[in-house]
């Protein structure tokens, strides 16, 4: 086999395991955006708090903006994103509406800590990792409304934890 060859089969397969991980990004916080919008709505409808249902409220208001961002850069850049949400994620809800009043908002906040940490997680290793240019400076541009979302959740949780 050439140099030549063995080159442009190289080069072809390094863009390939970009296109792979930028998409495997956009796949992901698709599906954790909606997860989040379906753990809101259920939490607008059987949380006891009204500061937990503020907050549940946001996050659908602002995650519905991410959701549309992420379905334009994906058509952008040609990737199908993956409908539905994944088994773990449905199991997820199906877990929280079996809570109701203070231990719904108890479990509600506990989940959108712990997400909101992944998330954060997730777009910080995109902004340092990844590869489309366009995507990197998205991920770092909203990597501060997740910081506040989970401050949020973090001031949401400990205010109904201490009106047991």
């Amino acid at each position: 086999m050439s140099l030549v060859l063995l080159l442009t089969f190289a080069v072809a397969l390094k863009a390939q395991q970009y296109e792979t991980q930028d998409e495997a990004f956009l796949n992901d916080a698709a599906e954790n955006v909606m997860a989040e919008i379906e753990l809101s709505g259920l939490a607008i409808k059987m949380a006891s708090s009204e500061e937990v249902r503020k907050y549940a409220q946001g996050i659908i208001n602002d995650n519905k903006n991410v959701k549309g961002d992420l379905d334009q850069m994906a058509k952008d850049f040609g990737f199908i994103l993956r409908e539905g949400l994944h088994k773990d994620s449905k199991q997820q809800i199906e877990r929280l509406a079996k809570y109701s009043g203070a231990e719904f908002d108890r479990e509600y906040m506990n989940i959108m800590v712990r997400e909101n940490r992944r998330g954060i997680s997730d777009f910080w290793l995109e902004y340092n990792d990844g590869k489309h240019a366009s995507l990197v400076l998205w991920a770092g541009k909203k990597l501060p409304m997740m910081k506040q979302h989970l401050r949020l959740a973090q001031e949401t949780a400990k205010k109904i934890m201490g009106s047991k």
